[in-house]
């Protein structure tokens, strides 16, 4: 899961085993995409398209248009600006922690509407909890 906004970004990315790697940036990140494989035969002659994530790709500046919902103001670096983003992964141990760990990792409480500090999950983060086997 991740998410766009026109001040700051913030998302997830979990493994088939339950491990949580949040990422966070205060400065506000254009757009995201997913680069999926491109599949395998198992067992042949059978072709599965692929599913499994290859890449998360975080467009720092991108073309108009974007969604809504994303900054508008990222589209282009003119002669001479200057632009900085910091972007932190940050270990996240239990799916409970994830909001709170997200908006500590910046400062972003702005994030989780209605929410002070150490109030309870409100569920916006709904990561799987099954682990593999």
């Amino acid at each position: 899961m991740m998410r766009n906004e026109k001040t700051h970004f913030y998302g997830y990315l979990q493994n088939p085993a339950g491990h949580i790697v949040a990422i966070v940036s205060e400065q506000p990140v254009a757009s995201w995409s997913v680069d999926y494989n491109l599949g395998y035969m198992d067992p042949s002659p059978h072709w599965f398209m692929g599913h499994r994530i290859e890449s998360l790709n975080l467009d720092l500046l991108n073309a108009l248009p974007l969604p809504e919902r994303h900054p508008q103001d990222l589209y282009e670096l003119s002669p001479g600006e200057k632009m900085e983003w910091t972007i932190s992964f940050v270990d996240v141990e239990s799916s409970e922690d994830l909001e709170k760990r997200v908006a500590s990792a910046a400062d972003i409480r702005e994030a989780f509407p209605g929410r002070g500090k150490g109030q309870e999950n409100t569920g916006i983060f709904r990561p799987a909890v099954q682990q593999a086997p």
